[in-house]
């Protein structure tokens, strides 16, 4: 009887990939005139010396000797097709960063990397510095053969702040002003001149003098804008003219005030508590009168004027007396305290006379 059974290679296992896409395996045995079978899962596959493989899976190699016996051999067939893992993270440029460095993350080996990009771009190294925004490509290539692609967008962000401002004027009313600004979002940073003079790095300033406010403003981007406008300064004192009449015997003045510019309030004050809000006033009492006046921009100006009184009632005094028997003529008894007066007496029967104290 012969009951031999045939004698067969050993088969290593293999892997599938990208860039293995079919296996050949060949039946080997130093048994003369063996029969082959590849099977698998039951089921024959072809009985040649060799098989192509393209699926992964379990294999069964079959060696039939002329005796009808048979020696069976498994091997496996791993497959590995998928593409590498990796990231890569978008990025923008600016005025404050003006390139940017491509990359990408993996934890895996990579066997090959293609770059491309804006205006026919392309290179091999693992990261690359450019400074032209766009999209880029990056196929990155396993061990095993398979590539995946991402892309990278490259941003461009150079929008100037924007800025609006207004400023009162500076004046008596307001000596310092706070400039009211209305910024965008995107400003980080203020550089504040007037005259040529740096006074705050801060949104706000505050403002004593007038002349060209200059503002420097930078936006998060580093983009920056450039913003000026004039401030007025209105210090100027409010102006009058002042009249006054001349107080005369039995009779009274007026004071008047002319505005020569804008008045907000004035007040008149003068001898004897005099006090007046009217432009145009009478008064009694000779002496200096004062006009306070506030202008519109809140300045006040002091003007005084000089009330002269011309003419002052001189002092009189007389004293009665009585004619009799035994005095037939008396003297007119009368006179004045006040120096360099004249006298005029009048009286019965046509009576005149200019001397200070005639006889009747």
């Amino acid at each position: 009887s012969d009951f031999a059974i045939p004698d067969i290679e050993n088969l290593s296992p293999d892997t599938l990939t990208c860039l293995k896409q079919s296996i050949t395996k060949f039946g080997k045995s130093a048994t003369s005139n063996v029969a082959f079978e590849w099977r698998q899962n039951g089921l024959v596959l072809n009985q040649n010396s060799s098989i192509n493989i393209i699926d992964s899976g379990n294999y069964i190699l079959r060696v039939i000797a002329p005796n009808g016996c048979y020696n069976e051999q498994q091997f496996n067939i791993l497959k590995n097709t998928n593409p590498p893992v990796f990231s890569v993270v978008d990025d923008t440029l600016n005025c404050r960063k003006k390139s940017v460095n491509l990359y990408f993350n993996s934890t895996e080996k990579i066997s090959q990397i293609l770059w491309k990009g804006p205006n026919a771009f392309q290179s091999s190294d693992s990261s690359i510095l450019t400074s032209n925004a766009g999209t880029y490509s990056i196929e990155v290539t396993g061990l095993n053969g398979c590539t995946d692609i991402k892309q990278i967008e490259i941003s461009l962000d150079t929008a100037k702040p924007n800025l609006i401002f207004t400023v009162d004027t500076i004046s008596c009313k307001s000596p310092v002003v706070v400039p009211k600004i209305v910024p965008d979002s995107n400003n980080i940073s203020f550089a504040w001149r007037i005259q040529n003079n740096i006074i705050s790095n801060t949104s706000q300033v505050m403002l004593t003098q007038g002349g060209l406010l200059e503002v420097e403003i930078e936006g998060k981007n580093g983009c920056k804008n450039f913003y000026s406008q004039n401030v007025f300064e209105d210090k100027k004192l409010p102006l009058s003219q002042l009249t006054a009449d001349t107080i005369k015997c039995n009779s009274t003045a007026f004071l008047e005030s002319i505005p020569l510019s804008d008045w907000e309030d004035f007040t008149w004050t003068g001898p004897n508590n005099f006090s007046s809000k009217k432009q145009k006033e009478i008064v009694t009492s000779p002496g200096l009168y004062y006009l306070e006046i506030i202008g519109k921009n809140g300045c006040r100006s002091l003007d005084s004027i000089r009330v002269i009184q011309k003419d002052i009632l001189p002092n009189i005094f007389a004293k009665d007396d009585t004619i009799t028997c035994a005095k037939s003529i008396i003297t007119l008894d009368g006179g004045s305290s006040t120096s360099g007066v004249t006298f005029s007496w009048i009286g019965p029967n046509g009576f005149k006379s200019s001397i200070a104290n005639p006889t009747v």
